[in-house]
């Protein structure tokens, strides 16, 4: 509840409000960590508009080189104590060193993961995924549309009332695009996202696909939303020839109107390695859907729990670095362990150990 016009850092530039950026020097040895808090437009803001992001000490080095350092004190939990002085702030800083970070503390779910019980109650699913730490949510196109049943605003509200921010939807990218965009773009959705194709009959359909992605980029685009493709193993899978289908939609599409967006499991289902595919296609993938890999009773594999199956995601991290910042986004399709409820709260658990004990 606490404004903005109380800290002689805040101001709007061109009508929105601006992003000032806050720093307090906490973390392990190898990295440090500083929020970036954006305002609404009245200038209040809430748990949701802050974000927690890591540097290591060479970017902090380019950052605070780029930036007027001045004190201000009793912002976003940052005490004398754990400064060493009054605080850290800047009006000042690199854009482009901004814009080349993304959060890497965020803990974000997929509502399909929760699709068994999000229908009969998605306010209270919501307020419980709250309550286990999430911080965003990743919406799909459920019997009761990609806002379940309330209007965009409502949606969007009772999810800052919750500290969930909005970050992207599957959505009906046919038909019902028109529909579906309308309403990401007025709730605030970021991304706009295509979760099925299906396989295709020939290389020629995957080639007409890429094609109609480019169409449905700008188009989401001219909304000022961004699009991106969900793969699954099918565009994975080679043809007679070698080729594989996911080739095609990678080179057959503008980078500029359609982002990829990985799931790990589905790569690795088919027999991919993806740290591979990041590395061919470097700054493709803007967002990840992360599950473990077990094996069922019948021999096939299966998805399960973060941390308890044979995919690494340390490794998987560590690969992108830096350099290739990008959304984890948690989708569980089975439940070995237990409830598609007690899947989400091992997977946050798991998401929540990881940011303290490694990276992020």
């Amino acid at each position: 509840g606490r404004r903005f016009e109380s800290c002689p850092r805040y101001h709007r530039r061109g009508g929105q409000s601006a992003t000032p950026l806050f720093l307090c020097p906490h973390g392990t040895q190898r990295h440090g960590v500083f929020w970036t808090v954006s305002a609404a437009a009245d200038g209040s803001f809430n748990s949701a508009s802050i974000v927690m992001h890591q540097f290591s000490r060479r970017e902090f080095a380019k950052l605070a080189g780029s930036a007027s350092l001045v004190g201000l004190a009793g912002w976003v939990g940052c005490t004398p104590e754990q400064t060493g002085s009054e605080g850290l702030a800047s009006d000042s800083v690199d854009s482009d060193m901004l814009s080349s970070l993304a959060p890497l503390n965020h803990r974000a779910i997929q509502l399909y993961s929760l699709r068994d019980v999000m229908p009969g109650d998605p306010r209270g699913v919501l307020q419980q995924l709250a309550e286990m730490g999430y911080t965003h949510i990743e919406s799909y196109h459920g019997p009761e549309g990609i806002c379940w049943g309330m209007t965009p605003q409502a949606f969007r509200s009772y999810c800052d009332g919750l500290g969930l921010t909005l970050l992207s939807t599957h959505a009906d990218t046919g038909d019902g695009l028109e529909h579906d965009l309308a309403e990401a773009q007025e709730a605030g959705f970021q991304y706009v996202i295509n979760p099925w194709i299906g396989r295709q009959e020939t290389l020629d359909d995957y080639r007409a696909w890429a094609d109609r992605f480019n169409v449905i980029g700008s188009r989401v685009g001219e909304a000022g939303l961004q699009f991106a493709y969900h793969n699954h193993d099918y565009s994975f899978v080679a043809a007679e020839d070698g080729t594989l289908p996911h080739d095609i939609l990678m080179t057959g599409t503008d980078p500029a109107l359609v982002q990829m967006q990985m799931d790990v499991y589905w790569v690795v289902v088919a027999g991919q390695d993806p740290i591979a595919w990041i590395n061919r296609y470097p700054g493709r993938f803007t967002s990840f859907h992360i599950k473990d890999r077990c094996t069922a009773e019948d021999g096939s594999a299966t998805s399960c729990d973060l941390g308890t199956g044979d995919i690494s995601f340390a490794t998987l991290r560590d690969a992108l670095g830096d350099a290739q910042p990008a959304w984890w986004i948690v989708e569980q399709e089975a439940y070995p362990n237990g409830s598609s409820l007690e899947a989400a709260r091992s997977n946050v658990h798991y998401l929540s150990n990881y940011e303290s004990d490694n990276r992020t």
